[in-house]
């Protein structure tokens, strides 16, 4: 027998009063009709951003901001996954791409979800963003390889590796990228 468990998803937003006092206030983030959702990231304002299943199953990134949890959509594929946000509201992760046949990284901003695209292969995501939009993931080559990336200003550019064959940015600051990490 199939068991169905519901999960409510919760954030927890800490309210700092005064240096000897702290107030915890729990938030039901809701769903997107599905049964589990999965905050991701948080930016200083509150919002938030991850993943929530739908009503049939399929996983879309979300932005919950000002109470409202916003479905960001696919770049045209059943799911998608926000991994980071910066204080501006920008959202960045991986979605399927149309047929479902490659997961691209992506940029959500000004209302619309873009294809960062990949360094040569089928494959890419985005981890973090900084607060002047710059983003650091992972793509594939198109020798399968993997690659650590910093996209600015429109271009992905691979960061290499420290003499490894693989590496991927997971955080950026805002001035200069993490280093890349070998695997």
């Amino acid at each position: 027998m199939k068991q169905l468990f519901v999960i409510a998803a919760i954030f927890l937003s800490l309210i700092v009063g005064n240096a000897q006092s702290q107030t915890y206030r729990v938030i039901d983030l809701s769903t997107l009709g599905g049964a589990i959702t999965v905050p991701l990231a948080v930016n200083s304002s509150g919002e938030v951003a991850g993943v929530s299943c739908l009503n049939g199953g399929d996983q879309h990134a979300f932005l919950y901001s000002s109470s409202v949890m916003q479905d960001l959509g696919t770049l045209g594929g059943s799911q998608s996954e926000a991994n980071g946000i910066n204080g501006a509201g920008q959202v960045v992760g991986y979605s399927l791409t149309t047929g479902d046949n490659n997961v691209h990284a992506f940029l959500f901003s000004n209302g619309s979800m873009n294809d960062l695209g990949t360094l040569g292969g089928s494959y890419s995501c985005a981890n973090a963003i900084n607060s002047v939009g710059q983003v650091v993931g992972m793509s594939s080559l198109s020798n399968g390889l993997y690659r650590a990336f910093l996209y600015s200003n429109g271009s992905m550019q691979d960061l290499g590796t420290l003499g490894g064959n693989n590496s991927e940015a997971r955080a950026i600051n805002n001035s200069v990228p993490s280093l890349a990490l070998p695997w």
